[in-house]
Protein backbone atom coordinates (compact mmCIF):
# COMPACT_ATOMS: atom_id res chain seq x y z
CA UNK A 1 0.00 0.00 0.00
CA UNK A 2 0.81 3.25 -0.72
CA UNK A 3 1.99 5.70 2.19
CA UNK A 4 0.79 9.09 1.18
CA UNK A 5 0.07 11.99 3.84
CA UNK A 6 -2.79 14.46 2.95
CA UNK A 7 -0.13 17.43 1.87
CA UNK A 8 0.63 14.48 -1.21
CA UNK A 9 -3.00 13.93 -2.09
CA UNK A 10 -3.46 17.47 -2.76
CA UNK A 11 -0.27 18.32 -4.75
CA UNK A 12 -1.54 14.71 -6.47
CA UNK A 13 -5.07 16.03 -6.54
CA UNK A 14 -4.04 19.50 -8.07
CA UNK A 15 -1.45 17.83 -10.71
CA UNK A 16 -4.44 15.40 -11.77
CA UNK A 17 -6.77 18.52 -12.15
CA UNK A 18 -4.32 20.73 -13.83
CA UNK A 19 -2.99 17.85 -16.27
CA UNK A 20 -6.79 16.51 -17.01
CA UNK A 21 -8.50 19.72 -17.35
CA UNK A 22 -6.36 21.71 -19.53
CA UNK A 23 -6.55 22.92 -23.10
CA UNK A 24 -3.98 19.95 -24.27
CA UNK A 25 -5.75 17.28 -22.50
CA UNK A 26 -6.53 14.46 -25.04
CA UNK A 27 -6.26 10.57 -24.07
CA UNK A 28 -5.61 11.51 -20.56
CA UNK A 29 -9.28 13.25 -20.29
CA UNK A 30 -10.76 9.98 -21.54
CA UNK A 31 -8.69 7.55 -19.38
CA UNK A 32 -10.84 4.74 -16.99
CA UNK A 33 -7.41 4.66 -15.10
CA UNK A 34 -6.99 8.06 -14.32
CA UNK A 35 -10.69 8.57 -13.60
CA UNK A 36 -10.55 5.83 -10.70
CA UNK A 37 -6.97 7.61 -9.62
CA UNK A 38 -8.94 11.02 -9.29
CA UNK A 39 -11.70 9.50 -7.81
CA UNK A 40 -9.61 7.65 -4.85
CA UNK A 41 -7.53 10.51 -4.38
CA UNK A 42 -10.37 13.03 -3.72
CA UNK A 43 -12.37 10.55 -1.78
CA UNK A 44 -8.96 10.17 0.28
CA UNK A 45 -8.88 13.79 1.07
CA UNK A 46 -12.50 13.92 1.79
CA UNK A 47 -11.85 10.99 4.37
CA UNK A 48 -8.78 12.33 5.56
CA UNK A 49 -10.44 15.74 6.12
CA UNK A 50 -13.41 14.50 7.55
CA UNK A 51 -11.23 13.00 11.13
CA UNK A 52 -10.13 16.73 11.08
CA UNK A 53 -12.48 19.42 10.37
CA UNK A 54 -15.97 18.01 8.85
CA UNK A 55 -16.87 21.12 7.89
CA UNK A 56 -14.08 21.14 4.96
CA UNK A 57 -15.09 17.53 4.38
CA UNK A 58 -18.41 19.13 3.82
CA UNK A 59 -16.70 21.89 1.23
CA UNK A 60 -14.54 19.45 -0.15
CA UNK A 61 -18.04 17.32 -0.73
CA UNK A 62 -19.64 20.56 -2.48
CA UNK A 63 -16.85 20.91 -4.34
CA UNK A 64 -16.92 18.15 -5.88
CA UNK A 65 -20.42 18.41 -7.87
CA UNK A 66 -20.03 19.85 -10.91
CA UNK A 67 -22.06 23.31 -11.85
CA UNK A 68 -22.87 24.54 -15.31
CA UNK A 69 -21.05 27.78 -14.54
CA UNK A 70 -17.83 25.92 -13.69
CA UNK A 71 -15.28 26.05 -16.60
CA UNK A 72 -14.84 22.31 -16.29
CA UNK A 73 -18.55 21.71 -17.34
CA UNK A 74 -17.40 23.74 -20.46
CA UNK A 75 -14.15 21.47 -20.97
CA UNK A 76 -17.02 18.34 -20.70
CA UNK A 77 -18.83 19.83 -23.14
CA UNK A 78 -16.37 20.68 -25.42
CA UNK A 79 -14.72 17.44 -25.60
CA UNK A 80 -17.73 15.20 -26.26
CA UNK A 81 -18.66 17.57 -29.14
CA UNK A 82 -15.25 16.73 -30.54
CA UNK A 83 -15.77 12.92 -30.29
CA UNK A 84 -16.87 11.58 -33.54
CA UNK A 85 -18.08 8.55 -32.54
CA UNK A 86 -20.44 10.22 -29.31
CA UNK A 87 -23.23 9.98 -31.59
CA UNK A 88 -22.93 5.91 -32.07
CA UNK A 89 -22.89 5.58 -28.52
CA UNK A 90 -25.63 3.63 -26.54
CA UNK A 91 -26.94 5.66 -23.28
CA UNK A 92 -25.20 3.90 -20.54
CA UNK A 93 -21.85 3.79 -22.49
CA UNK A 94 -22.66 8.04 -23.03
CA UNK A 95 -23.26 8.40 -18.79
CA UNK A 96 -20.28 6.19 -18.11
CA UNK A 97 -17.84 8.06 -20.70
CA UNK A 98 -19.29 11.49 -19.05
CA UNK A 99 -18.19 10.15 -15.83
CA UNK A 100 -14.87 9.47 -16.81
CA UNK A 101 -14.03 12.59 -18.40
CA UNK A 102 -15.67 14.56 -15.44
CA UNK A 103 -14.20 12.87 -12.70
CA UNK A 104 -13.04 13.43 -10.08
CA UNK A 105 -16.10 15.86 -10.14
CA UNK A 106 -19.52 14.85 -9.76
CA UNK A 107 -22.03 15.31 -12.99
CA UNK A 108 -25.95 15.88 -11.76
CA UNK A 109 -28.32 13.71 -13.22
CA UNK A 110 -30.05 16.40 -14.51
CA UNK A 111 -27.19 17.98 -16.26
CA UNK A 112 -26.47 13.76 -17.53
CA UNK A 113 -29.67 13.76 -19.26
CA UNK A 114 -29.30 17.12 -20.47
CA UNK A 115 -26.19 15.66 -22.54
CA UNK A 116 -27.27 11.98 -23.23
CA UNK A 117 -30.99 12.64 -24.43
CA UNK A 118 -30.49 14.61 -27.13
CA UNK A 119 -30.21 18.38 -25.61
CA UNK A 120 -26.92 18.97 -27.78
CA UNK A 121 -27.54 21.98 -29.40
CA UNK A 122 -26.60 23.84 -25.80
CA UNK A 123 -23.07 22.26 -26.66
Amino acid sequence: MLDINNDELLALHRYIIETKFSVNAKEIAFSPLLSQIANKVLDSIIADTAKQDSNAAVQWKNWRVLTKTRPEWNFVKEKISQEKYWSNLKSHEKINHLRIIASPYIIPDEMIREIVYGEMDEL
